[in-house]
């Protein structure tokens, strides 16, 4: 982990409780926006944390959380695949 990544957490998690959202909610909820993507894999060992994951199928967006989402995805660092890792 790098600081950036924890950066970029605590930057949506603030976004999120300015919400009244869980972060939980609006990460599988921004993963289950992406092209291409069809569903997010999650665990949960609470029922809040099962919760926070079906909300996140009702989430609505709006156009500033999006952008928040984007630009904190597009700031982490990118690792090359190692091979045979796949």
């Amino acid at each position: 982990w790098d600081d950036i990544q924890f950066e970029a957490v605590e930057t949506l998690r603030k976004e999120a409780d300015a919400r009244g959202l869980s972060l939980a909610s609006v990460a599988i909820a921004w993963v289950l926006r992406q092209p291409g993507v069809t569903s997010a894999i999650f665990g949960a060992s609470r029922p809040d944390q099962l919760d926070a994951a079906w909300s996140a199928l009702d989430l609505e967006f709006d156009e500033d959380l999006s952008k928040v989402c984007d630009t904190l995805w597009w700031r982490l660092p990118r690792r090359p695949i190692a091979e045979g890792y796949r």
